[in-house]
C-alpha cells in the first residue's frame, strides 16, 4: 500500500502564513531547485501524487524560477499560492507496453476524494477540482492521450489520523492511505 503525506500544522491552520516563513519557502526553492512538495508513487498505482501546501506550493514557484534562470521574490507569491488548502494533484503514469498483453493506459482521472478511516465517516469532498490533458509519443509514432485531475481541500478539513486519498477514474478507484505520522513533510 502506498502512503501519502498531508501535514496541518497550527501555523497554516485557519490563519495567514508568517512572513517569516513563506521568506523561508522562497529560499529554499531557489537554493535547491527543488518544489518540496511530496511526490508518492508506487507499483502500479497508474498515478504519482503530488501533494502540496501552500508553503510548498511558493517553493515549488520558487524552485520553477530557479531552474529557468528567473528571480523569484515575494512580490511573486500570489494570494492563490498562500490559500489554506492542501492540493492533491494525480499526475498519470506513462503508458506501458508489454508484449503479451498490449499497452496498458492509466484511466482517466477526474476527481480524488478523502476518506477518513473512522467507521462511518464520510468522504471529504473537494472545494475545487480542475483536469488537465496528458498526451505521450512512442517512437514508433504512436500517440497516446490522459487525463489527470488537482483537488483542494481546506487544510481544516483534512483528518488528522490516517486516511485514504481516492483518486476517481472513469473506470475504478486508487486507493492510498495518507499516514498522519508524514505529516510534517507538507507544509
Amino acid at each position: 500500500m502506498l502512503g501519502l503525506v498531508v501535514v496541518v500544522t497550527p501555523a497554516l491552520h485557519g490563519q495567514t502564513v508568517p512572513e517569516d516563513a513563506i521568506a523561508a519557502a522562497i529560499q529554499a526553492g531557489l537554493s535547491k531547485k527543488q518544489s518540496g512538495s511530496l511526490i508518492v508513487s508506487g507499483f502500479s498505482s497508474m498515478f504519482t501524487l503530488v501533494v502540496d501546501g501552500p508553503l510548498t506550493r511558493v517553493q515549488a514557484k520558487a524552485s520553477t524560477a530557479a531552474k529557468e534562470y528567473r528571480t523569484f521574490t515575494r512580490a511573486d507569491v500570489t494570494a492563490d499560492l498562500l490559500e489554506p488548502v492542501v492540493t492533491i494533484t494525480a499526475v498519470p503514469d506513462d503508458p506501458v507496453f508489454n508484449r503479451f498483453s498490449g499497452w496498458t493506459l492509466t484511466p482517466l482521472a477526474t476527481r480524488i476524494v478523502l476518506q477518513p478511516k473512522a467507521k462511518g465517516a464520510a468522504a471529504i469532498q473537494p472545494t475545487k477540482v480542475e483536469t488537465f490533458p496528458m498526451s505521450w509519443g512512442n517512437a514508433m509514432g504512436g500517440q497516446f492521450q490522459g487525463q489527470g485531475v488537482t483537488a483542494s481541500f481546506p487544510i481544516g478539513l483534512i483528518p488528522p489520523e490516517d486516511f485514504e486519498a481516492i483518486v476517481i477514474t472513469d473506470g475504478r478507484e486508487y486507493r492510498m492511505t495518507i499516514k498522519a505520522k508524514d505529516r510534517s513533510k507538507i507544509r
